[in-house]
């Protein structure tokens, strides 16, 4: 009996009764066969999936027109935005490098 990772878990007598009658059919390299078998009984696979948020955002029409008066120019062709967080800070830092090896991996 074969179990792939759509299978409900085993319960301890059935992984028991499985790894009894696997062990009379070992391939000649027993251990490599052993590992294989403790990966299937003790992982599973799974797929992350990260929504990530942005940091920065454009302003308002009526933003940039304030904006624009201040350096006397006209808001239509003024480009500005805003940063929503300081991705120098420390912890901004921190939960990146965790995404990123999350992603990485």
């Amino acid at each position: 009996m074969t179990s792939s990772l759509l299978d409900p878990p085993a319960t301890s007598t059935q992984s028991q009764s499985r790894s009894r009658s696997r062990s009379r059919a070992r391939p000649a390299n027993a251990a490599s066969a052993a590992a294989a078998e403790r990966l299937r009984t003790t992982m599973a696979a799974v797929r992350v999936s990260l929504s990530w948020f942005g940091v920065r955002k454009t302003l308002t029409p009526d933003q940039k027109a304030q904006a624009a008066e201040s350096f006397g120019a006209e808001g239509a062709f003024l480009s500005a935005g805003k940063k929503l967080l300081d991705t120098r800070h420390p912890a901004y830092r921190a939960v990146a490098a965790v995404r990123h090896h999350a992603v990485a991996f």
